[in-house]
């Protein structure tokens, strides 16, 4: 072999290697650049990541009613809520905002119930006090005497942490100039659902329709609540291309297959309390989980409201008694008299047995006020003035409203089963009857 083919044949090696050294270092910079370029995203994405939420800092913050709330505790785990940022002296986007979100709050209530709130948040703690808030709270949001109606907060607290939070939620821009502005923060709003994990945002300058939609799409409790859009104009095309044909009308208001999923979720129920039955044992509430439950305060010797409760829950269990996925419960009500024993009777008198899927129960009344209200969502008892009283243990004003629990414990309806117009009451047993209904028609996954 020449040396001058030994020479070439050298280079050729060389040159393999140098090359192969470059494809490696180009692969490199392009894996890194994607690396960069995906992180960017995931960073980007935050919103929509379902653990987006556990990383929130639970500071403390005073609502216009003056109460000390901390953020992720009281007011975001497991549940649905749209978040803004404002300021009292805000004469930017703020007022439109205001706007824009008491429209929303009447759109959301016969989707939601107040299974959603509203969280506005201020930009300028120093100067908003929760003094001022409060003003400013009652001029933009005024008192609703709609039950039913989402919340709205308007909250201010620690002016450092609240810019954390805001950060975190994703209320900033990359320029300092304009990130300083507050009034640049004022137009968007969070929308996200802890139990679901679902986050995003959206500009609250848009159509308010289209801002329901995407509020159902990304915080709806269930399938239904998100994709109803989408439902309804995949029908309205079937309808449309099935025009003139005598069975092709499609009713595109018509609810989905399993209509129970379109019943609000009011609440979570999270801490049962144990009670004392009417048979002298402790039973636990938690023990219920997995049943479709009926819950509601029953007092033996009211003179007129209970007898309308007791009617709808003897129909209740005459037709639903017989299946082991549902139960029943009535609770002494604050201040009452009842003892196990008058239960026991009470009970007896209505024809049950023990072996009636219907509890007569005692709780602490340490607990029961708090499991009542903050719990149920009952409205706490009422003390009745000696000269209005209709006999002489006539002593509270209950809420009589029965409590519909599907088997995951959350709330789906509360029903004015007792009312002054006899055909109002009869009608609100009727829905609880045709909803409990639905919710044993569930799987019971």
């Amino acid at each position: 072999m020449s040396s001058s083919f030994r020479v070439f044949n050298h280079l050729r090696i060389v040159v393999g290697l140098l090359c192969l050294f470059l494809a490696q270092q180009r692969q490199a910079r392009a894996t890194s650049a994607a690396t960069s370029a995906a992180q960017k995203v995931t960073s980007g994405q935050d919103l929509v990541r379902r653990d987006f939420a556990d990383k929130f800092q639970d500071i403390a913050l005073i609502n216009q009613r003056g109460e000390t709330v901390r953020f992720s505790t009281d007011l975001v785990k497991n549940r649905a809520v749209i978040i803004n940022f404002f300021y009292t002296n805000c004469e930017g986007a703020c007022p439109q905002t205001n706007t824009r979100i008491a429209q929303l709050r009447r759109e959301l209530k016969p989707i939601f119930g107040k299974s959603i709130s509203f969280l506005s948040i201020s930009l300028d703690a120093e100067r908003d006090t929760p003094a001022v808030v409060a003003r400013y709270a009652r001029m933009v949001a005024g008192e609703s005497t709609e039950s039913d109606l989402p919340d709205w907060q308007f909250l201010t607290g620690n002016a450092k942490e609240i810019d954390q939070l805001r950060r975190h939620l994703g209320f900033y821009d990359p320029r300092p100039e304009i990130d300083q502005d507050r009034s640049e923060h004022g137009s968007m709003l969070a929308l996200g659902n802890h139990a679901t994990g679902r986050w995003a945002m959206i500009n609250a300058t848009l159509d308010t329709e289209l801002i329901v939609r995407r509020v159902k799409r990304i915080i709806g409790w269930t399938e239904a609540q998100r994709y109803e859009d989408i439902r309804r104009e995949a029908m309205q095309r079937n309808s449309a291309s099935h025009a003139g044909h005598e069975n092709a009308a499609v009713d595109v208001s018509a609810p989905p297959v399993n209509p129970a999923q379109d019943l609000p979720i009011l609440g979570q129920l999270t801490n049962l309390p144990n009670a004392t039955e009417r048979s002298g044992d402790t039973v636990k509430l938690n023990d219920l989980r997995g049943k479709v439950t009926v819950m509601g305060q029953l007092y033996t010797v009211c003179p007129h409201g209970s007898l309308a409760v007791i009617k709808a829950m003897t129909a209740l269990n005459k037709a639903y008694g017989e299946r082991p996925d549902f139960h029943q419960v009535s609770l002494a009500t604050v201040g009452a008299q009842d003892t196990p024993e008058l239960f026991q009777a009470y009970a007896n008198n209505l024809g049950l047995t023990s072996k009636t899927p219907w509890w007569f129960a005692i709780a602490p009344p340490d607990v029961l006020p708090t499991f009542l209200t903050q719990d149920l969502g009952l409205n706490a008892p009422k003390p009745i003035p000696a000269e209005e009283r209709l006999n002489p243990l006539d002593l509270y004003e209950n809420d009589l409203r029965l409590v519909l629990l599907d088997r995951q414990g959350r709330i789906r309806g509360r029903y004015s089963v007792f009312h002054p117009d006899p055909a109002i009451g009869e009608a609100a047993a009727a829905d609880l009857q045709r909803d409990v209904q639905q919710l044993l028609n569930q799987p019971a996954s």
